[in-house]
């Protein structure tokens, strides 16, 4: 399932959102932020011929926003298209179609889409579909907050590149920094970058913790670290997250930020 493919079984069924863009900038502005692209690109993007990148995904991450996008499907789909939506996604259904059980479907496959690296994901629809039915059937809420951050509200925007790509030689020590924008509504206070795979892989960092500044909401936290790539030719992706005080993780279900280390022999490593 790709982003293009939810679009199509969903925008002709969206009488009031008349364009491609339009429902792009809908789509996004329910799951946490209004894209920062062209109109053109956002047509494209909804048609296929432009990827959903991890850039466009990233601030859209590790947000508390199932139940807006299920409120903008919701409101969105007429109901007497409901049918065709299900149809279009290959939902078997012999009994008359449920709207809501749909909507929280679709909620759940956008975030799964934002939350993968990759443009292609399972497609979930038919199981999430029944899964809410049976849910509503029989009295429960179908609705969970599967994928909120540590904090309720705690979100976090990554102003430097996302997965940048380092090419050096060998013990070509470089320095990585991070920039980041506190976009909820916590205080972050004692929190701390992790190494989470530091055992895993060649390349060495200074420290396996970084400190974080104390920043509230609204403000920019940079931080930075040295890293060794230890005299060995292979790519790497270091795995940094975000932790507490008490060394959880503040965004378990999004916000993993990687480090590729392209390590070659160079001419005078």
């Amino acid at each position: 399932m790709k982003l293009q493919n939810l679009c199509a079984g969903v925008r002709p069924s969206c009488p009031n959102l008349k364009s491609r863009e339009a429902f792009i900038d809908g789509l996004f502005e329910a799951a946490g932020q209004k894209p920062h692209i062209s109109v053109s690109y956002k047509r494209n993007l909804c048609n296929g011929n432009k990827p959903f990148t991890i850039d466009q995904k990233q601030p859209l991450r590790s947000r508390d926003n199932l139940q807006s996008l299920i409120t903008f499907f919701m409101t969105e789909i007429a109901d007497t298209l409901i049918g065709k939506v299900i149809a279009a996604f290959g939902i078997p259904e012999k009994d008359p179609p449920k709207k809501k059980p749909l909507c929280i479907a679709l909620a759940h496959q956008m975030r799964l889409l934002i939350e993968s690296d990759t443009e292609d994901v399972s497609d979930i629809m038919t199981v999430e579909y029944q899964k809410a039915k049976n849910e509503m059937a029989t009295g429960s809420d179908p609705v969970q907050p599967t994928m909120q951050p540590l904090y309720p509200g705690d979100s976090i925007y990554m102003k430097s590149a996302w997965r940048p790509v380092y090419s050096v030689g060998l013990d070509q020590v470089f320095e990585h920094t991070w920039v980041f924008d506190n976009v909820g509504t916590q205080t972050w206070s004692g929190r701390r970058l992790f190494f989470s795979n530091h055992d895993e892989v060649r390349p060495r960092a200074e420290t396996n913790y970084v400190d974080i500044p104390d920043t509230p909401p609204n403000h920019t936290a940079t931080v930075s670290v040295h890293i060794d790539p230890r005299s060995f030719e292979k790519r790497s992706e270091c795995l940094w997250i975000m932790v507490d005080d008490q060394g959880r993780n503040c965004f378990p279900h999004g916000s993993q930020f990687t480090i590729i280390v392209d390590v070659t022999f160079q001419t005078g490593s």
